[in-house]
């Protein structure tokens, strides 16, 4: 697929995925979130990869969510759901992928992030924010209610209380109280965003891709289980784990006193 509104490149064992779409905050469209999926999926079938970031292009925003003007348009032209109707599906299929894509994502929040552009980077399994980043459940304030996973993400991220404050309220926190929330790993100064998720998405390249994989899967439906059925589950996991290459490496690294090269087989 040729991307018109993402940019696609690897560095080493990274994949970085940037939504370009500058001139309008980054803002969903149905052919960026088709765009953004093809690429996961990429990412998905390619063993060099083993962490993947996704950022947004500029200085302004992350992802601005949905393009309200393109709304405006719609209620012009008489059918007031034109535009939810074009990318609702999109949306879905877009944080399903990142849910669901075995190898962890590490969202670096470059600015703003509102209404599907923060659910989209709630979605992600780590946010890297910089000091200007700003996060809104913006959806009450043009009178819709949310998408996009905020209401799945974010009681799990800080609470029932919290999050019925955030989606009801629709104001906008900055990236220190987002990190006093719990909502991102790490605050960067502005200029050091990318180098701040590069080497939090290093790390994580750097551990076992099967265990981190069976982990993320673990933790997507921890919330759907029961404690004994989960309890099965990681049985099942670990066991899986016992036959790969990583878990020979890293017993006999810890043995010999060394750190393990996991080549993630």
């Amino acid at each position: 697929m040729t991307y018109n509104c993402i940019d696609f490149s690897k560095e080493g064992p990274l994949a970085v995925i940037v939504m370009n779409r500058p001139g309008v905050c980054n803002a969903i469209s149905a052919e960026l979130l088709g765009e953004l999926v093809d690429a996961l999926e990429r990412c998905g079938e390619d063993d060099s990869v083993r962490a993947i970031i996704l950022t947004g292009a500029g200085d302004r925003a992350f992802c601005a969510g949905g393009d309200v003007k393109a709304m405006k348009a719609g209620l012009a032209a008489g059918d007031a759901g034109q535009f939810l109707r074009g990318i609702v599906p999109g949306l879905h299929e877009a944080v399903m992928t990142i849910r669901w894509l075995s190898k962890p994502i590490v969202a670096a929040v470059n600015g703003v992030a509102a209404g599907g552009g923060a659910s989209i980077a709630l979605s992600c399994d780590l946010r890297v924010a910089a000091e200007k980043a700003r996060f809104t459940q913006s959806f009450v304030n043009i009178g819709l209610s949310c998408e996009g996973g905020g209401s799945y993400f974010l009681p799990r991220l800080v609470g029932l209380s919290k999050a019925t404050e955030l989606l009801f309220l629709g104001e906008t926190i900055d990236a220190r109280q987002a990190e006093a929330l719990g909502l991102v790993h790490k605050v960067a100064p502005d200029s050091e965003i990318m180098s701040a998720a590069r080497e939090l998405a290093l790390q994580l390249a750097a551990k076992p891709a099967a265990a981190i994989a069976q982990m993320k899967a673990l933790l997507n439906e921890s919330f759907e289980r029961d404690l004994r059925s989960q309890l099965e589950a990681e049985g099942q996991d670990i066991l899986a784990c016992v036959d790969t290459a990583d878990f020979e490496e890293g017993v006999t690294a810890f043995v010999e006193k060394r750190t393990a090269k996991f080549g993630g087989r």
